[in-house]
């Protein structure tokens, strides 16, 4: 391996197209279980649809599943795998949330398992920051400005954007029901100037799952009500409840 590098004059050999650091390569070879790993870097190698994942940032969903049904199960896997694809799966996820492409964002957080202990904190850097950012937004949005406001939201309008919050970490489940709550709050605020966008945004919050009874209950009472499958006469008393039950949440503390 030495002369290998040896022969190269910055200290970097090429295999197929992708680089390697001789320090990296030879640290490798001295780790006690070097040859249990090596099993798993020949696995990875034969693979192309994970090794493209690695090396270049980039992921065909469904390819990669097929590749990943491989190591089910294999707990000595993800413990190899873990500290390799933190850096990738960032990258991915900041890659779609680019596109406004929260669809596949939820299908690509499907492999979240793959990451362990700290390197979870890496993988999610881009998710956190997206919710973080989207919560700021959602807060300087009002019925008055909403028209304005309207085309850097247009992925919580269009379906797709239930998927990810549906498939979202543990780690991001505050975050989560702090946005489903500014949803609902949004549709509130819109249900009479934007009514289709309300219902949109509405019809996508019943589909998420793993939300507080509170939350659920307040999310169907709306839903009803801008769909018209309330009588009359309760229209306004559905909503109205959804908002007194939304502002009990948030000073109780209970989206922490």
């Amino acid at each position: 391996m030495n002369a290998e590098f040896g022969y190269s004059a910055n200290g970097y050999i090429e295999v197929d197209g992708y680089t390697y650091n001789k320090n990296d390569v030879l640290e490798e070879l001295e780790l006690p279980n070097f040859y249990t790993r090596l099993h798993y870097h020949k696995k990875i190698w034969a693979n192309k649809n994970i090794l493209v994942v690695l090396e270049d940032n980039v992921v065909n969903l469904q390819d990669v599943k097929d590749a990943f049904d491989e190591f089910q199960h294999d707990v000595a896997f993800d413990e190899f795998f873990s500290p390799y694809f933190a850096a990738p799966f960032n990258h991915i996820c900041r890659s779609y949330i680019n596109e406004r492409d929260l669809y596949d964002v939820g299908k690509w957080l499907r492999f979240e398992g793959l990451l362990l202990g700290k390197e979870r904190e890496e993988g999610f850097k881009a998710i956190r920051i997206f919710l973080e950012e989207t919560l700021r937004l959602f807060r300087n949005i009002n019925s008055d400005n909403y028209k304005s406001f309207r085309p850097k939201i247009m992925p919580w309008i269009t379906p797709g954007w239930e998927n990810f919050l549906n498939n979202l970490p543990d780690e991001c489940y505050s975050l989560k029901d702090k946005v489903v709550i500014d949803l609902i709050n949004l549709t509130v605020a819109i249900q009479k100037t934007d009514t289709n966008d309300a219902r949109n945004i509405s019809s996508g919050l019943m589909i998420v799952s793993g939300l507080p009874e509170n939350l659920r209950n307040t999310i169907y009472g709306n839903d009803a009500a801008y769909n018209k499958n309330a009588k009359p006469s309760n229209y306004g008393w559905v909503v109205g409840v959804g908002v007194v039950v939304l502002k009990l949440l948030v000073f109780s503390g209970s989206c922490r």
